[in-house]
């Protein structure tokens, strides 16, 4: 075990491993089903490990939510803990596309999140044939509803083949931008943004003259 004074790398550590392993147990309907006796009995035997490596600036290593459990568990707050389990398939959702639109230099894409949900920090467009991967920002617009610019020169200039849209969270994991069959796609000098098979949003540069 890290001890209590562990620097920033490993406190970063343990809180991967708690979200990992531990707060499996008290995920959604998995900790929804257990009885109460049981769900109680581990959480007391969770609580002082929590105490000991994620009581304080939490918010620093978790999302908010994921900091919620851990308060809970170290109050052994059962009712707490059931009322965030509900909540786990609204905060594990996926960014949403809502509009896709072609401007003089860049795609701007309108996305939503879950507004109880880590907060997203970026989009990644990733080329699937390569490792290349760009990062552009986003602004916050209405409360969970954010735009990211994705500029046409910085695209022409990395990219050839087709390539996926994530949106990277804070203490989360990338999610891939689902984009709805009433989205429509939109182009520019052969770049086409366009909702794949699985109804996830993508960029294809194949033909696009944009460089």
């Amino acid at each position: 075990m890290f001890p209590s004074t562990a620097p920033e790398p490993s406190r970063c550590l343990v809180a991967g491993l708690f979200k990992r392993k531990d707060l499996k147990f008290f995920a959604g309907e998995r900790f929804l089903k257990y009885r109460e006796a049981r769900a109680k009995l581990w959480t007391a035997a969770f609580g002082p490990y929590v105490q000991e490596f994620l009581a304080e600036r939490t918010g620093e290593v978790l999302s908010e939510h994921d900091a919620a459990k851990a308060s809970a568990i170290i109050a052994r707050d059962y009712e707490e803990l059931k009322r965030l389990a509900a909540k786990d398939d609204d905060v594990a959702g996926r960014p949403e596309l809502i509009k896709a639109t072609s401007k003089s230099d860049h795609f701007e894409l309108r996305f939503s999140s879950p507004a109880i949900g880590p907060a997203p920090r970026g989009v990644y467009v990733d080329e699937r044939e390569t490792d290349r991967r760009l990062q552009f920002p986003i602004v916050e617009q209405d409360s969970g509803q954010y735009i990211a610019k994705i500029s046409y020169a910085t695209l022409g200039a990395s990219f050839k083949g087709k390539a996926d849209i994530h949106v990277n969270y804070d203490h989360a994991e990338t999610r891939r931008i689902r984009m709805p069959a009433n989205v429509k796609e939109t182009t520019h000098a052969g770049a086409i943004v366009f909702r794949t098979v699985t109804g996830a949003l993508s960029i294809d540069l194949r033909k696009a003259k944009l460089a």
